[in-house]
């Protein structure tokens, strides 16, 4: 049986090696570009290689491919490799789950467009969800989320653009709050239960912290 979750791995600010085994047990594997370097340096087998290939060595994609890894080339310079990645798993594979790891990094042209990026693959059949190494992204729209983690956990809500929003579960809950970009975001706010319901209408980011530093 084939996963129903695929993990993106890019070649962002790197996250713990433990973490990134946690997420991608059981998946559907996706090294983007030079990902595919991390891959080869650490010893595992990702299920699929993309990208234009600026930033992976030739002789690490023969090493995988002597390996019957697929390589899939996306030279198109009109979209970023994690976006031709999301793309192409999407229209594909029947998922119900996508995670992508490593997307964060130092040029912020590059996180705010793979923040977008989970607007423009949304769909409320299917999970998107962007780890840093303290944090999860998912964005929502016109839904309800519940979700689990320790008390006490940061939980932000950044209109994506706009939205309003009700909450249970929060340190200050919102009742139809009105949010806008650059008006009015919901941040540091805290889980005072491990359970958490966000109801959504409009478009939001919801930024929850998953462990202590």
């Amino acid at each position: 049986m084939k996963p129903k979750t695929a993990f993106l791995l890019a070649d962002g600010a790197p996250l713990p090696r433990a973490l990134r085994d946690r997420l991608r047990r059981g998946t559907f594997t996706i090294a983007i570009d030079g990902a595919a370097e991390l891959a080869r340096k650490e010893g595992w087998r990702p299920d699929l290689i993309t990208g234009d290939f600026d930033s992976v060595k030739p002789a690490t994609l023969r090493h995988f491919k002597r390996l019957a890894v697929e390589i899939l080339p996306t030279p198109d310079q009109d979209h970023t490799d994690l976006e031709k990645a999301l793309a192409h798993a999407t229209a594909f594979m029947d998922l119900r789950s996508i995670v992508i790891a490593q997307a964060m990094g130092s040029r912020l042209d590059h996180s705010l467009g793979n923040l977008s990026i989970l607007k423009r693959f949304h769909a409320k059949a299917r999970e998107i969800t962007l780890y840093t190494e303290t944090e999860r992204v998912r964005y929502a729209e016109d839904q309800s989320l519940t979700f689990k983690g320790k008390r006490g956990r940061r939980i932000a809500v950044i209109p994506f653009p706009a939205a309003r929003v009700s909450s249970r579960g929060l340190a200050f809950e919102m009742k139809k709050l009105d949010l806008a970009l650059g008006l009015r975001e919901s941040i540091s706010n805290a889980a005072k239960s491990s359970s958490v319901m966000l109801t959504v209408k409009g478009g939001a980011l919801v930024i929850e912290e998953y462990r202590t530093l």
